[in-house]
């Protein structure tokens, strides 16, 4: 290791930097964030990276296969991965002994039982996600499930559960990222003080406005997250019919990529849908929102929504259910909030916006307003508060 990953102030913890999803990008921003104002933060991997944004580390592969072979070992799945949690732990004493990091930062809420508990540095645990709408996604996918599949999936789902909460309490402090998810976190585990529990929201890695933002006369919405059921993209499509019936000449731009792409490609294929490009990952994001006119998010629940954001700030109001637990609050007065799950009444309220552009333009000047509460500088100051 060089001199700058000795003696950190910060080290966070993800399970894959590869991904590159919100909780990922998030993390590197704030990483690179701290750094630009001179403290000593990297990201530590636990999957090999193989990028090159060099304040990412990992384990050595030898300590990684290691890792790897009790997390695919049989009698780890039945005991509620007790012994690949007890090596991710011996692993991460190790290289904090290493480090010497003031906080460890967990930003894997799935990791939170391996954390080691108990040492010199400081243990915070950040919730990207709605806990109680995570907990609900995973038991939906274990009552898809039969006969002793679902049996054994629920007990080891009761274990795991029972055993994150418990790790919850060690946690020496735990990061929310709205006041919403503050409320939820006292639900799940009642016992913890508030005095541990801090919002601080996901910053934008900017500082000042945009030069330039978007014309809103591109006739092209865009959707920007991973492909994957819980962001609601088969809703998206439904919802995207009915709109594209009276808006022939809309585009819907889906950018980002994830394991329920060949189920949207064939669902467009089967109804003849037109107008739908894939555009895969774009680092790029004022090519996303320049040419965008509005940004839809059709997922189940959001811990944050970084995407909002990011839109507001290129001028892009956005329209989103009322899920759990931040699109209330985080896009305030920037856009337009759905109940949940009405399609229809989604795709009327995006049509209803198309046809009014001096509505589409006031929502633009408060998304554009939205945006500089969440610039760098003043969220950077709240995490420098955990090492001072």
């Amino acid at each position: 290791m060089d001199k700058g990953m000795y003696k950190l102030d910060f080290l966070f913890l993800v399970e894959n930097a590869n991904l590159r999803g919100g909780t990922e990008i998030q993390t590197i921003n704030i990483t690179h964030a701290l750094i630009e104002a001179n403290y000593r933060a990297r990201v530590l991997s636990v999957v090999p990276y193989s990028g090159g944004d060099d304040v990412i580390l990992s384990f050595d592969l030898k300590s990684y296969r290691m890792y790897e072979k009790q997390k695919k070992n049989p009698i780890n799945d039945l005991c509620a991965e007790r012994f690949s949690d007890a090596c991710l732990a011996k692993l991460l004493r190790v290289f904090i002994a290493t480090c010497q990091p003031k906080v460890l930062v967990n930003e894997t809420y799935e990791l939170i039982t391996a954390l080691p508990f108990g040492g010199q540095c400081r243990i915070v645990q950040v919730f990207n996600w709605s806990i109680l709408g995570y907990e609900e996604s995973i038991l939906q996918i274990i009552h898809q499930k039969h006969g002793w599949m679902r049996f054994l999936s629920m007990k080891k789902n009761v274990r795991q559960v029972t055993k994150r909460h418990a790790a919850i309490a060690l946690c020496n402090d735990l990061i929310v990222l709205t006041n919403t998810a503050k409320k939820e976190l006292k639900m799940v585990n009642h016992k913890i003080k508030e005095t541990r529990i801090r919002v601080i929201a996901n910053p934008l890695r900017k500082s000042d406005d945009a030069k330039n933002i978007s014309s809103l006369d591109n006739r092209n919405i865009v959707f920007v997250g991973r492909l994957s059921f819980e962001k609601g993209v088969m809703r998206l499509l439904h919802i995207w019919q009915s709109i594209s019936r009276q808006f022939h000449d809309y585009t819907l731009s889906v950018y980002g990529e994830g394991d329920a792409k060949d189920q949207m490609e064939q669902y467009i294929q089967e109804n003849g849908m037109k107008n739908i490009r894939f555009c895969g990952f774009e680092q790029d994001l004022s090519k996303i929102y320049l040419s965008a006119d509005l940004l839809l998010s059709t997922s189940e629940s959001e811990g944050f929504g970084l995407v909002f954001i990011e839109a507001f700030y290129y001028g892009v109001p956005v329209v989103s259910f009322n899920c759990p637990v931040s699109p209330k609050e985080v896009i305030a007065d920037a856009g337009v909030l759905i109940d949940c799950f009405d399609e229809q009444a989604y795709a009327t309220h995006v049509m209803t916006l198309l046809h009014n552009k001096e509505k589409l333009r006031m929502l633009q000047r408060k998304a554009v307003e939205r945006a500089r509460c969440f610039y760098q500088s003043r969220i950077v100051s709240q995490w420098v508060k955990l090492v001072e």
